[in-house]
């Protein structure tokens, strides 16, 4: 007898090994009861909503509010430009200055994890609520779910599954994410096979409206389904448009587009001057993470001073553009934020404080207030753009550039005989000093 059930227990486990794994771990255990089904087209989409104690189910753990819920059905059968509008504004909000309060009422050890699984990638910081208004609140539950984006005051994160990569996918709903699969454009990407779902469980593999995120389709998001995502009956439910299956499904972690998309809506940036000589001051805007911060200059035009966030023009450089490189790096992870700037002063400076059409149509060259001229530490270099001949002034500097289309080592330009009839002159000029090097061109249309 024990052989016998000996056997069975082998046959047993040998069959589920053989078997596709079925994937409807983001709703948990709930195969909720639901109160009411809606049924919306919007861009000839079918889109189900299903409502339970009021709340509004764009799938089994993504939960819309009354709010958003009536946000959709006002786009129903070929929707105002208001309509798109409201929805493009309002459907989805974030949580403001990349600050997201939280209460861990769960007995759920690896939601810490999940907060810092985010944290490191982005510049959010997850910090525990005192008296804020606004927060999520985790709680044990029969079922993974949360609300979609914030919705204020306090809202839940559901938790069956103890698993982090499965709680992160929670909290990135709560941040304001949707599955991959809703994508509008999924259909240039993946084949959803309806025959092949449970019943009742269509509305998992929803269309969002116009939710395009942009460049390729991430089948190893933490957000898309696997191949066999509620299926019925062991065969697949989504497919590439090769025929093959999503391999890349996983819930161990964000992916690279996971944490791009992340910090796109909750961005850090770099801010400080686009130009700057001979030194630039650069600071993290939206870091809220208790991150460590390396910077780097990235080009031969400057140089990092030591200093958090000061760089120095290089003195072996002529000046130039590069790149402000900050590496944010916490618990061992790491990413870059850059910001190209151009190390020298700014073109826009250039201008001309006289245009003569009495003296060969003469054009006299400033710096913003400064029209002194010491050819040993500034002057200008000029390039005719309309094939009008020019000559460098004052008369008998560099005179082998007269009647040319290039002039340089100046602080102004003539136009060459005969320039009858001309009435203005397009150029492209730049303005070196021994203290910044060159300006990088900028065009200018001088009329006489």
């Amino acid at each position: 007898m024990k052989l016998s059930l000996l056997k069975l227990t082998v046959l047993l486990l040998v069959m589920l090994s053989c078997s596709k794994q079925v994937d409807n771990s983001e709703g948990g255990k709930n195969g909720n009861k639901f109160d009411q089904e809606y049924v919306l087209n919007i861009d000839g989409n079918r889109i189900v909503i299903k409502e339970s104690n009021g709340k509004y189910y764009f799938s089994e753990d993504e939960i819309l509010s009354e709010r958003q819920f009536n946000i959709l059905k006002s786009l129903q059968n070929n929707s105002t430009t208001k309509a798109r509008s409201v929805y493009t504004s309002e459907f989805i909000k974030y949580w403001p200055n990349n600050i997201i309060y939280y209460k861990n009422s769960s007995t759920k050890a690896n939601v810490s994890n999940a907060l810092n699984h985010i944290a490191n990638r982005t510049g959010v910081a997850f910090v525990e609520r005192t008296n804020q208004t606004n927060y999520i609140e985790f709680v044990n539950a029969n079922e993974n779910s949360s609300d979609v984006g914030m919705q204020g005051g306090k809202q839940i994160v559901n938790i069956y599954n103890d698993i982090t990569g499965i709680i992160v996918h929670e909290v990135l709903h709560a941040m304001g994410f949707f599955h991959e699969m809703v994508r509008s454009d999924r259909d240039n990407f993946i084949n959803i096979f309806y025959s092949n779902i449970e019943n009742g469980q269509s509305h998992n593999f929803n269309v969002r409206p116009e939710a395009v995120s942009g460049g390729d389709f991430d089948f190893g998001s933490i957000m898309m389904y696997s191949s066999y995502a509620f299926s019925k009956n062991n065969q697949p439910t989504i497919l590439k448009k090769n025929g093959t299956e999503i391999t890349e499904y996983q819930r161990a972690e964000m992916s690279a587009l996971d944490a791009f998309y992340v910090r796109e809506k909750y961005p850090v940036r770099i801010v400080g001057p686009d130009y700057f000589c001979p030194s630039g001051t650069y600071s993290l805007e939206g870091l809220k993470s208790d991150a460590v911060v390396t910077w780097a200059f990235s080009g031969n035009s400057a140089l990092y001073s030591g200093s958090s966030g000061v760089f120095n023009r290089n003195p072996n450089s002529l000046g130039g553009e590069g790149s402000i490189v900050a590496t944010i790096t916490r618990n061992g992870v790491s990413f870059e934020v850059n910001k190209n700037v151009y190390v020298g002063l700014s073109p826009s400076g250039i201008n001309y404080y006289s245009s003569s059409a009495l003296v060969n149509k003469s054009v006299m060259l400033k710096y913003g207030t400064d029209i002194t001229w010491n050819p040993s530490t500034s002057y200008y270099e000029v390039r005719s753009l309309d094939g009008i001949l020019i000559s460098p002034m004052p008369n008998g500097f560099n005179p082998s550039q007269n009647n040319s289309l290039f002039v340089s080592g100046v602080n102004g330009f003539r136009l060459a005989d005969p320039y009858s009839g001309i009435s203005s002159i397009n150029v492209e000029i730049r303005y070196y000093t021994s203290a910044c090097g060159w300006t990088n061109w900028q065009r200018m249309n001088v009329v006489f």
